[in-house]
């Protein structure tokens, strides 16, 4: 089984959101930034590139599930829900000041 988000983000004529076209307003975005912290052009441009880039990267993605054993799937689930639950107890911790 497989699944993949290419088809939801490709543009016709223009092909993929995380192509090269998306670092010339990256680039521009950083230089004024630098240039002037303040402005807000620059801020749009980077945080604009910056989106474009992650959902590109996010639609490139192919999720295929493999024939395993349920003890297999299992280990996975309880692994990965187990690891989000210490992550979500160390942010608990964390917003209390421990």
């Amino acid at each position: 089984v497989g699944y993949s988000f290419y088809h939801i983000y490709h543009i016709p004529g223009v092909g993929r959101f995380a192509s090269g076209y998306v670092l010339f307003p990256f680039m521009f975005g950083i230089g004024m930034i630098f240039y002037n912290s303040r402005n807000i052009i620059g801020w749009l441009l980077l945080i604009g590139s910056l989106v474009i880039l992650i959902a590109g990267v996010i639609s490139s993605v192919q999720l295929r599930l493999q024939h395993m054993t349920m003890f297999q799937l299992m280990t996975i689930l309880v692994l990965m829900i187990g690891g989000l639950g210490l992550f979500l107890s160390s942010l608990r911790s964390f917003r209390k000041g421990n």
